[in-house]
């Protein structure tokens, strides 16, 4: 069962303009205190430009939730990690989601 697995903590972020004269953009929380299994896929060096650069591509498992997608961004463990996939279980698609997520390379 995957809610046994749920055993870290992530907050789920989406991109929101903020109103006023200039168009502005600002990160706010969707979703705090996320129950997540978080789990580390791979992580890798570059020079680029003469600057070493490194990133960590990750999978994390939540409850379904629609509104999830990969225009959001992950907070975990004061990291920010960026979503490249939003795929649902292979069961019923409604059970749980797989985040693919990156950190590293990006602002």
């Amino acid at each position: 069962m995957i809610s046994r697995k749920l055993r870290h903590r992530i907050t789920i972020q989406r991109l929101e303009e903020i109103d006023g004269p200039f168009y502005k953009t600002e990160w706010v929380d969707y979703r705090t205190n996320v129950p997540a299994s978080f789990s580390f896929l791979s992580g890798k060096e570059l020079v680029a430009s003469g600057a070493e650069l490194s990133q960590v591509s990750a999978r994390i498992q939540v409850r379904y939730d629609e509104n999830i997608d990969a225009k959001m961004r992950v907070i975990y463990r004061n990291k920010v990690y960026e979503i490249e996939a939003v795929v649902p279980d292979n069961r019923s698609g409604m059970e749980w989601l797989t985040l693919f997520v990156n950190e590293g390379l990006t602002d």
